[in-house]
């Protein structure tokens, strides 16, 4: 089989305090064939989609445009800035972006990150001035920016800003192009078979990063020791566990390992499935899942959020009638 990939050219800009460097550690660990460092090529499957992804690296868009004269074109411009170095913000010149936009018709996909260097390191934070989130709407609407991520994880933010890009991609090449499309998704279930271990595992762990990403871990803590677990228990895993697993999802289980009510989980999924979001049925105590696996994994910890949410909201107005 002719091999084919869809090709994305992605241009990340920033100092060299910026923290860039956790985008292209990302790829690399992502790609399936060992990365080609003089080329910056990775090549990824994404949701079946056989990607390669061009990197160029510069400091701003006058070097971009300086030391990478071959490019034809960018899919994606990812603009990142240290969150702690306010100067990064106020000397960063967005004209150049403006211009860089006019000058080369760039119709793709623009990022505005800011990086959070010190979230790994133990400081403390709090006496340490950040960039105004203010000033950062403001440049974000005059220039037309279309995102703009707050990276405090290496691995779960990056990964979720690159499925949001990626995604959106290969949803316009579906429309676009679906002769291409479909070439794409064939060649992709063979590499897929190819790399079947490697492709799995990878899964395995972005669903468990999500999932780690999602709970509000302390909220479930407080839940579990009231049922009498321990604390250092680890909801994540033995959820995803559990689905993968069985394709079902028994409340009983799930009660003992979330530190929900039967009720409460049973609302959850009742919602999604009213939303559209997730598709199955109950048979007894146990939700056979029919929808994908991760989708439902996805929603389902979305539902959590909001439900954690709601418990403070609750609690944090308990706390004020009291008064």
């Amino acid at each position: 089989m002719k091999k084919v990939y869809f090709t994305l050219h992605l241009g990340i800009i920033g100092d060299e305090d910026s923290g860039k460097e956790v985008f292209i550690t990302y790829l690399n660990k992502n790609s399936i064939n060992p990365p080609i460092p003089e080329k910056n090529e990775n090549y990824l499957i994404h949701d079946r989609v056989p990607l390669k992804i061009k990197v160029y690296l510069a400091r701003n868009f006058k070097e971009l445009i300086e030391e990478n004269k071959s490019i034809k074109r960018l899919d994606i411009i990812l603009v990142t800035l240290n969150l702690y170095n306010i100067h990064s913000f106020v000397n960063f010149n967005f004209e150049d972006f403006n211009n860089f936009c006019i000058k080369y018709d760039f119709r793709g996909i623009s990022i505005l990150c800011l990086m959070d260097t010190h979230l790994t390191k133990n400081y403390n934070r709090s006496n340490i001035l950040r960039i105004d989130r203010y000033s950062v709407i403001e440049k974000l609407i005059e220039y037309n920016i279309i995102y703009c991520f707050e990276i405090q994880n290496d691995t779960t933010d990056i990964m979720e800003l690159f499925d949001k890009v990626f995604n959106e991609f290969i949803f316009k090449l579906q429309l676009s192009n679906p002769e291409l499309f479909e070439r794409l998704i064939n060649y992709g279930k063979t590499l897929f078979n190819q790399y079947k271990d490697k492709m799995q595992e990878r899964k395995k762990e972005k669903i468990q990063q999500k999932a780690g990403g999602l709970f509000n871990r302390k909220l479930i803590q407080q839940k579990l020791s009231k049922e009498g677990l321990s604390s250092d228990y680890d909801p994540k895993t033995r959820l995803y566990g559990m689905i993968n697993a069985e394709k079902k999802i028994n409340l009983e289980s799930a009660k003992r390992m979330i530190g929900l009510s039967e009720d409460e989980i049973k609302g959850l999924i009742y919602d999604l499935v009213g939303e559209g979001k997730i598709d199955g049925n109950f048979e007894g105590n146990e939700f056979i899942i029919k929808s994908d696996i991760e989708d439902f994994i996805r929603f389902l910890d979305a539902s959590f959020v909001k439900w954690g949410q709601e418990v403070k909201a609750k609690a944090k107005k308990n706390n004020q009638n009291k008064y």
